[in-house]
């Protein structure tokens, strides 16, 4: 299993210049690692690598890790800790954890009064159209606030609309946090989200999806049911 680093560059101007992910290192070895992907709420990840400071100091900022046996897929995700552990007779080891793409909506809360009304998926789409991927960033310092200079993260886009049916709504958006409402909305009606994220242009495509249904319920596709005795899937 091989784990790749991506590193954040923030443009030089933020109004001209976009800003991008490059590869920065391969993580071929490492101690433990746990790499969980979710249907309708964000993944999580924890990984447990030899330390080194080129490595300590790079993984602290803005930093994104992909799963090679996820390059299809587009699974990534954020890195929101790292810490140091220290040991006379292993050495020293970093462990990151973080989250998933889906989690970058959590950090996006609506300041304005108005509702948004229409098919839950569509509702989802308008909500991140408006507030999030016309702009973005992830932290701000003093320095870039006075020189107005922002480390905006331009890569979130969407990967076209597919329409998951269901009922029109109404949301109410004041005050509400955009992940709370994404995970509220997509539970309620059965589908799941996520950030399909294209390492070669630096970009991070948001869809809703529903998944394929596999209950012993239903006869229009292959059941699938979980074997207890033996703890994995057994085809039915």
């Amino acid at each position: 299993m091989l784990f790749e680093i991506m590193r954040y560059v923030p443009g030089a101007d933020y109004l001209t210049e976009q800003p991008y992910f490059e590869s920065h290192s391969v993580v071929d070895t490492f101690d433990s690692a746990v790499w969980c992907r979710r249907y309708d709420s964000p993944g999580d990840f924890i990984l447990k690598i030899q330390a080194s400071d080129e490595l300590f100091n790079l993984v602290k900022n803005n930093t994104v890790l992909i799963r090679r046996l996820d390059v299809e897929d587009g699974t990534a995700m954020l890195v929101d800790s790292v810490k140091l552990e220290t040991s006379p007779d292993s050495g020293d080891f970093l462990t990151l954890s973080g989250e998933s793409l889906e989690a970058a909506l959590g950090r996006r809360v609506f300041m304005q009064k108005y509702n948004l009304q229409g098919p839950p998926d569509a509702v989802i789409y308008r909500a991140l159209k408006e507030n999030i991927l016309n702009y973005w960033y992830f932290n701000s310092d003093s320095e870039h606030i006075a020189n107005y200079r922002y480390r905006f993260i331009n890569f979130l886009d969407m990967d076209g609309y597919t329409r998951m049916g269901g009922e029109d709504i109404i949301a109410q958006l004041y005050g509400r946090n955009l992940l709370e409402l994404t995970e509220e909305i997509a539970k309620a009606n059965d589908f799941g989200f996520k950030f399909r994220f294209v390492s070669n242009n630096s970009r991070a495509y948001f869809s809703c999806y529903r998944g394929v249904d596999r209950t012993i319920n239903q006869k229009n596709t292959q059941q699938i049911v979980f074997n207890m005795d033996f703890a994995e899937f057994a085809n039915t």
